[in-house]
Order: C-alpha cells, then sequence, then structure tokens
C-alpha cells in the first residue's frame, strides 16, 4: 500500500466529514462533538422525574454564548410531536451543561425531549430525540375509625375498616386508644389483612363514666397509611 494511496484515503475521509458537518448544520441538526465541530449541543438523559414532574437535562459544546432550550412533546401524541412545547432558558450559556424543570405530567406517561441551541452568525441546531417515563402513581391504603359497641364500665369493643389496600398485599391494622391522662395505647388487630373489610379489637381496663378518643391505624412495608378519624366514646358509669 503506497503513502500516495494512504494520503489520498486520509483526505477523502476528511472530506467526508466536512460534508456531514455542513450538511448537519444546513438541516439544523447537531452533528456529533468532535475537534473538528466546535458548535453543537447534546440531549443528555432526563435527570430526577416523579409522577408530575422531570428535569430535562443538555449539553452544549460552543466557545462562545449561546441560547439554549428543548422542544418538548408527549411521545405518542403526532401533533405534539410536529407542534412541540418550546421552553427557552433565560441565560446564555458556552461549553455547559444545562436543565429545565418541567411539571404538571401525567403519572405513568411517556415523554419526549430534544435540546437545542442558537448562537448569533449559527443555524438554530438540535439534539437527539431522549424519552423517558413519569413515575407511576401510587395508591395508599385507606382505613377508617368505625363504632364502639358492647360498651360496660371497663370496657368495650372498637371497631375500623380498611377502605382500600391501595399497592399494599398486606396490612397490620390496629385501634390506638387516648388514655384520660394523654397518654395512649395500641391494641393490634389479630392476623394480617390482606383485603379490605371491618375489623375490631377488645379493649378493657377503662375507667368507668369516662370518655376515651380512639382511631383505627395501619402499617404496611410498602406504603404509608394515613390514621382514620379521631372518634370517641364514654364508658358506662357504676350502678349505685
Amino acid at each position: 500500500m503506497s503513502a500516495a494511496w494512504q494520503e489520498g484515503e486520509t483526505m477523502r475521509s476528511r472530506v467526508l466529514i466536512l460534508v456531514v458537518l455542513l450538511v448537519s448544520l444546513v438541516v439544523g441538526i447537531s452533528p456529533a462533538c468532535t475537534e473538528m465541530n466546535d458548535y453543537c449541543v447534546e440531549t443528555l438523559n432526563v435527570g430526577i422525574t416523579t409522577e408530575t414532574s422531570a428535569t430535562l437535562c443538555g449539553r452544549l459544546t460552543y466557545s462562545k454564548p449561546a441560547t439554549v432550550g428543548f422542544e418538548f412533546w408527549e411521545t405518542q401524541n403526532f401533533l405534539q410531536e410536529q407542534n412541540p412545547t418550546v421552553y427557552t432558558l433565560t441565560d446564555e450559556y458556552s461549553d455547559e451543561d444545562f436543565y429545565y424543570d418541567v411539571g404538571n405530567l401525567q403519572s405513568g406517561n411517556s415523554y419526549s425531549y430534544k435540546a437545542w441551541a442558537k448562537a448569533s452568525g449559527k443555524n438554530k441546531i438540535y439534539g437527539d430525540t431522549v424519552s423517558f417515563t413519569t413515575e407511576s402513581q401510587t395508591a395508599a391504603p385507606t382505613v377508617a375509625t368505625g363504632r364502639a359497641d358492647n360498651i360496660t364500665t371497663s370496657s368495650a369493643t372498637l371497631y375500623g375498616e380498611v377502605v382500600a389496600m391501595g399497592t399494599a398485599s398486606s396490612l397490620y391494622v390496629s385501634i390506638t386508644v387516648r388514655k384520660p391522662d394523654g397518654g395512649t395505647v395500641g391494641y393490634t388487630a389479630p392476623g394480617i389483612i390482606q383485603a379490605a373489610g371491618e375489623f375490631s379489637v377488645e379493649v378493657s381496663g377503662l375507667a368507668p363514666d369516662t370518655t376515651y378518643y380512639y382511631w383505627a391505624e395501619g402499617s404496611s412495608i410498602s406504603a404509608a397509611v394515613p390514621p382514620g378519624q379521631e372518634k370517641s366514646f364514654k364508658t358506662n358509669p357504676l350502678t349505685p
């Protein structure tokens, strides 16, 4: 293989690279950031995502200040893809990453975006499209405080209800009673709850003719369980 042939191949490769760069700039597509291309923008993977928000991420390679932003749309929505929401950052950037927080998104939904940049005297260029899915909404288990029954001078049966299991596969449930001195005592229902329904606990050792306050509670490894509404009952007085 002659030196002249190798030199010719090197020259053809360089010409091909320059042609790709020129075509990319004309159509507004940002080519890969290389030593030969000092003006490009990249769309980075999404940052923090929640059920309703996400952080869009991009990177500008350019030594001079440029305006940057993102085009954003719902992935499965063709009309939005053709007319995306355009976000423009207020500050100009140069040779650095940039971010934009979007909100009011739907949980468990797919969205797409691409970064863009526009420098003075340069065409507007775009990075590749990146897609992501927001966090799925987690339904919390729900418990409710029920009635007080079988009330005597020193005992009562207190009820609660698992209204919905939510995303929990099992629950431990209990009734918490607040004593007149302000202290509380928890009474755990027997067994593990695996479906919505009523439960009860027997409470004893109470003082006669006394008002007690109580509420239902639940606990799960997979989800937080808000307590039920506080209710009250009064033990029977002693008979003369």
